[in-house]
């Protein structure tokens, strides 16, 4: 009597999820780097332009050497301008203004609400079926974000209106990045996607909200405090920004949308949760920023979460199409 075998994960699914995995963590390890540059010689706005710049250079340079003649002309690469205003200068302005406004965890749980739009749009509109493991996902991990950021009390309620509409927002604006990014990708190489469209972004953010010329270049190149646990222990600003620069933004980036490409918009956003569950682990053990237990449980429930998609996209039943 033959057994029935087990069908393996499609290899580039399986790695689009690791992917985004990875970008995850690397977005959640620059978190706590990037607090301190911002209570340091940096405010948001400037730390944003700085991440732009890297990619606009990194990214649109690679464009430019190994994709000249992919890079589209017209229509097309209107659409790709407008991704680049709209799901990476607007995006990072509003979330630069919720931030400024309420706690950062509380704004991430927020932004990562988006994964419950992106499965709606994409069965609603584009008629994608979904697994029903990725919707259970979807509840597990709102609530693990909420606990793990420490949503309770009178967290909200003391919460001006403004940071909220800035957070739902910022929402918004991350749906239509994993939305519209991973459409453009099925048309474009990933590096004319993220390229011209951080190069946008940059040209965008760089002439209004944090001008190119006025950034406080002096003040980052001597030795700043790492602060938190270890303020007492310094190092050079420059090298703290540009490891902020090249690891937190250019190579997340970069797994990011190419995992998303391979896993779809919802699953891709599911994964990439990871980002504000090792944002706080590392704000504890950097930043004395300390854990209460519900915060613990809450990091397992996404983590779990994470899994569980990893399950249901190995399980041929569970196969979706997103």
């Amino acid at each position: 009597m033959a057994t029935a075998t087990r069908v393996a994960p499609a290899p580039s699914k399986a790695a689009g999820l690791a992917m985004v995995a990875i970008g995850g963590v690397l977005f959640g390890l620059n978190q706590p780097l990037s607090r301190v540059l911002i209570d340091g010689p940096l405010s948001a706005a400037d730390m944003a332009l700085a991440r732009l710049v890297a990619l606009a250079i990194a990214i649109g340079g690679w464009a430019l050497v190994a994709h000249r003649r992919a890079l589209p002309r017209g229509r097309e690469l209107l659409a790709l301008v407008a991704f680049g205003v709209l799901g990476i200068a607007v995006l990072q302005w509003t979330a630069t203004e919720a931030i400024a406004r309420m706690d950062a965890g509380v704004m991430l749980t927020f932004v990562y609400s988006a994964s419950i739009t992106t499965a709606l749009f994409s069965r609603l509109v584009w008629k994608e079926r979904q697994p029903p493991a990725v919707w259970v996902a979807m509840v597990v991990t709102l609530v693990g974000l909420a606990l793990a950021v420490g949503i309770g009390g009178d967290a909200l309620g003391s919460t001006p209106p403004a940071g909220i509409a800035f957070a739902v927002a910022t929402s918004m604006l991350f749906a239509y990045y994993a939305l519209h990014g991973a459409r453009l990708l099925a048309r474009h190489p990933m590096p004319v996607v993220l390229g011209v469209g951080a190069t946008a972004a940059t040209l965008v953010w760089g002439t209004t909200a944090a001008p190119l010329w006025a950034f406080p270049y002096g003040e980052v190149a001597g030795e700043l405090s790492l602060g938190g646990r270890i303020e007492a222990t310094t190092a050079p600003g420059i090298l703290m920004l540009g490891g902020s620069m090249a690891v937190g933004t250019i190579l997340p980036y970069v797994l990011y949308l190419v995992g998303m490409g391979r896993v779809g918009p919802t699953l891709g956003v599911i994964t990439g949760t990871m980002e504000p569950i090792v944002a706080v682990i590392l704000s504890w053990i950097w930043l004395d920023q300390r854990l209460e237990p519900l915060q613990i449980v809450g990091c397992v429930l996404v983590i779990g979460a994470v899994v569980l998609v990893q399950v249901a996209r190995a399980t041929p039943d569970g196969e979706g199409t997103a």
